[in-house]
C-alpha cells in the first residue's frame, strides 16, 4: 500500500510504495533493490577504471564481490550493536534487512578489513584499490540513500525551507519518539516539515564520484583518493549526522557523528602528510611513490600479463581442439568396428535390383527342374495371339524339321520305329522355357507328322507279304 509524501513548500505531492515487486509470496522492498542496483552500478565503475590504477581485474573483481558482501554483514553486525536494546528479539529479524537497519560506518570497516585480507592473500597492491574501491563507496551510498527515501526514514529534525517534506510516517514517529529526541537535546515538531537529510548526503556522494572521477590521472601518490574519500565523507557526515533524528548513540554522543569527524581531521592529516614527504624525496628521485598506474612497469606489466592470458587461452583451445579431434578418432574407430561385425547396409536401388534378379532366378530353377510347369507356362503366356515368328526363325524351324524327317526315314529303314520319338521327347525336355514358349506351334506340328509317318501305310504292309 502506498503512502504519500509531502514538500509543503514546493508544493509536491510523491505516492511511495515501500514493496517494489512481489515473487513467489515474497515481498522485495525497494530499500534492497537500490543497495542492490547501487552496488551493482559500483563494480561496473570498478571495471573500467581497473587498469588506470595497475589492477588485475581477474584478481580484482574476487575482492570486490568478497568485500561487497562483508560491507553489507559489517553494516548490519554494527547496526545492531549500537541499536536500542530489544529492537531485535528474534534471528529472523536480525537478517530481515527489507525495511533497514544497516549503518554505514559498519560497511565501510566491513568492506575495507575483508579487501585488505583478500589482496595480502592474491597478490594484489592494496592501496590502488582502497582508491577504486572509495570511488565505488561514493557511488552506492549515493543511489542507496534513496532508499531511506521510500522507506521515510534517516530525515533530520523540523526545517523552514522550501524543500522540507513530511509524511503520516514521519509524523508517527517524531510523536512516538518526542520524548526521546527531547533527552538527547532534539526538540522536533510532528507537525511541521522535516529536513531531507537523504537527499543531502545523496547529493554529496555523487559530486564527490564526479570530482574523484577527474582527479584519478592527478593523483600524487596510491592511496591518495582512499584518504580524500573519508574527508570529503566525514565532512558530510560530520554535518548531517547533527541534524537527523535517528542517530545511534553512546551516551549522548552520536557514534557516527564522532567517527566521521575523526576520520575528517586524521585523513586531511595523513593527505598533507604525505604530500610534503613525497615533494621532498622527489628532489632526489623523481620517480618517488609515483601512483602504480602511471608508471613505465605498470605498462610493461599490464602487457605481460595481457600476452600471459592470450597464451594460456590459445594453450585452452588448442587443448580443446585436440581433445575433439580424439573424440572424432575414437568415434571413427568404434564405427568400423561395428562395420566390420555387421554387413554393410545396400542403397535401395542397389536392393532392388539385387532382389529383382534373386526373383528371377528362382523363377528360373523350378522350370527347369519341373518339365510340366515348362509346358503349362507357355499356355498361360500364350492366351492371346501368337507371336510372329522372324525370317531367321523360320528358317532354322525348317532345317531342324528337314533334318528329323532324315532321320527319322533311316530309323524305317533300320527297322526301329519307335526310337526316335523317345529320343527326340528326350531332347524336347532338355530344352530351356524360354526356347520351348517360343517353338511350341512348330513342335506341335512337327510331332504329328512323325506320328502319321511312323504308322506304316497300306502300301507300306503289301509290300512285306510280298515280299
Amino acid at each position: 500500500m502506498g503512502s504519500t509524501i509531502s514538500f509543503p513548500g514546493l508544493g509536491i505531492d510523491v505516492t511511495v510504495n515501500r514493496v517494489a515487486f512481489t515473487l513467489f509470496g515474497w515481498e522485495f522492498y525497494w530499500y534492497g533493490v537500490l543497495i542492490a542496483f547501487g552496488a551493482l552500478l559500483a563494480v561496473w565503475y570498478a571495471y573500467t577504471k581497473a587498469e588506470e590504477f595497475g589492477l588485475d581485474w581477474d584478481k580484482a573483481v574476487d575482492i570486490v564481490l568478497v568485500a561487497t558482501i562483508c560491507s553489507i554483514l559489517g553494516a548490519r553486525i554494527y547496526y545492531i550493536i549500537f541499536s536500542a536494546p530489544g529492537e531485535f528479539t528474534t534471528f529472523r529479524d536480525i537478517i530481515d534487512l527489507r525495511r533497514g537497519g544497516v549503518a554505514f560506518y559498519g560497511a565501510v570497516i566491513g568492506a575495507f578489513v575483508s579487501a585488505a585480507l583478500v589482496c595480502r592473500l592474491n597478490g594484489t597492491k592494496i592501496r590502488p584499490l582502497a582508491d577504486l574501491g572509495a570511488i565505488g563507496f561514493l557511488i552506492g551510498q549515493g543511489i542507496g540513500r534513496w532508499g531511506n527515501f521510500v522507506n521515510q526514514e534517516a530525515f533530520g529534525n523540523n526545517t523552514s525551507l522550501p524543500w522540507g517534506m513530511t509524511s503520516n510516517e514521519i509524523f508517527t514517529y517524531l510523536k512516538v519518539n518526542q520524548s526521546v529526541l527531547e533527552i538527547h537535546g532534539m526538540k522536533v515538531d510532528p507537525v511541521m516539515p522535516v529536513h531531507p537529510t537523504f537527499l543531502y548526503e545523496s547529493l554529496w556522494c555523487l559530486l564527490g564520484v564526479l570530482l574523484f572521477t577527474m582527479y584519478i590521472k592527478k593523483r600524487k601518490f596510491d592511496g591518495e583518493i582512499f584518504l580524500m574519500y573519508l574527508a570529503w565523507n566525514g565532512a558530510c557526515r560530520g554535518v548531517i549526522e547533527g541534524l537527523r533524528t535517528d542517530s545511534l548513540y553512546i551516551g549522548n554522543i552520536r557514534i557516527s557523528q564522532l567517527l566521521a569527524i575523526a576520520g575528517c581531521v586524521l585523513s586531511i592529516g595523513a593527505i598533507v602528510y604525505f604530500r610534503l614527504r613525497i615533494k621532498k624525496a622527489r628532489v632526489e628521485d623523481p620517480d618517488f611513490a609515483v601512483p602504480y598506474g602511471h608508471t613505465e612497469q605498470c605498462k610493461i606489466d599490464m602487457q605481460e600479463l595481457k600476452e600471459i592470458r592470450e597464451r594460456i587461452e590459445k594453450e585452452k583451445k588448442e587443448k580443446s581442439f585436440k581433445l575433439y579431434n580424439e573424440d572424432l578418432d575414437e568415434d571413427e574407430e568404434v564405427k568400423e568396428e561395428e562395420e566390420v561385425k555387421a554387413p554393410k547396409k545396400e542403397s535401395g536401388s542397389k536392393k532392388t535390383k539385387k532382389e529383382e534378379s534373386e526373383g528371377k532366378e528362382k523363377k528360373k530353377e523350378p522350370e527347369a527342374d519341373n518339365p510340366s510347369a515348362i509346358d503349362k507356362e507357355p499356355v498361360k503366356k500364350k492366351a492371346g495371339v501368337p507371336k510372329k515368328e522372324t525370317g531367321s526363325q523360320k528358317s532354322k524351324k525348317d532345317e531342324a524339321g528337314n533334318k528329323e524327317k532324315k532321320e527319322t526315314e533311316v530309323y524305317k529303314a533300320s527297322g526301329t520305329d519307335e526310337e526316335p520319338v523317345k529320343k527326340k521327347a528326350g531332347a524336347l525336355k532338355k530344352e530351356t522355357g524360354s526356347q520351348k514358349s517360343k517353338n511350341e506351334e512348330a513342335e506341335t506340328i512337327e510331332k504329328k507328322k512323325e506320328s502319321e509317318a511312323l504308322k506304316p501305310s497300306g502300301t507300306a504292309k503289301s509290300r512285306k507279304k510280298t515280299e
